[in-house]
């Protein structure tokens, strides 16, 4: 397990050198940010996934007062951009993940279990904050996935 910091810092390093520092930023919102970034690695890519929270492609919040639908959308959205880069939830390296109730924890875990392989999970933080970015919204998920070319 000490292997994955460790590739995440060696691949960040080599990312930034000149030779292999091609960035694209992918479906940038008119709200200042980007919904993902590719950095170029040579025989891979590293894409860093922007927050997911649960919406759903109209904009609309899914699973109010619903833990459950709230981190299953938020796993299909991390799905969606993933794959959009070429790559499935099995190439996940890293997920940080925002809770406004940790004891939804269990949950969480049979829900990100649906979507990635267990015997070979990401590496992972989850934090409880006071609240997110809408009221109505339980949980956040930022993601990074390495995926070969």
């Amino acid at each position: 397990m000490k292997s994955i910091p460790l590739l995440l810092v060696s691949l960040l390093f080599i990312a930034c050198t000149p030779e292999h520092s091609k960035t694209e930023f992918i479906d940038v919102s008119e709200r200042g940010y980007s919904n993902s970034a590719e950095i170029d690695l040579g025989g891979s890519k590293m894409v860093i996934l922007s927050g997911q929270i649960a919406v759903n492609t109209k904009g609309e919040i899914v699973g109010i007062n619903d833990f459950e639908k709230q981190a299953d959308q938020v796993f299909r959205n991390i799905s969606s951009l993933v794959e959009k880069s070429g790559g499935s939830m099995d190439d996940l390296v890293k997920i940080d993940c925002y809770f406004t109730d940790i004891s939804k924890l269990g949950t969480f875990r049979k829900v990100r279990d649906r979507y990635i392989n267990p015997e070979a999970p990401p590496t992972s933080t989850a934090m409880q904050i006071d609240q997110l970015v809408h009221k109505d919204l339980m949980i956040e998920i930022a993601a990074t996935a390495v995926i070969k070319k």
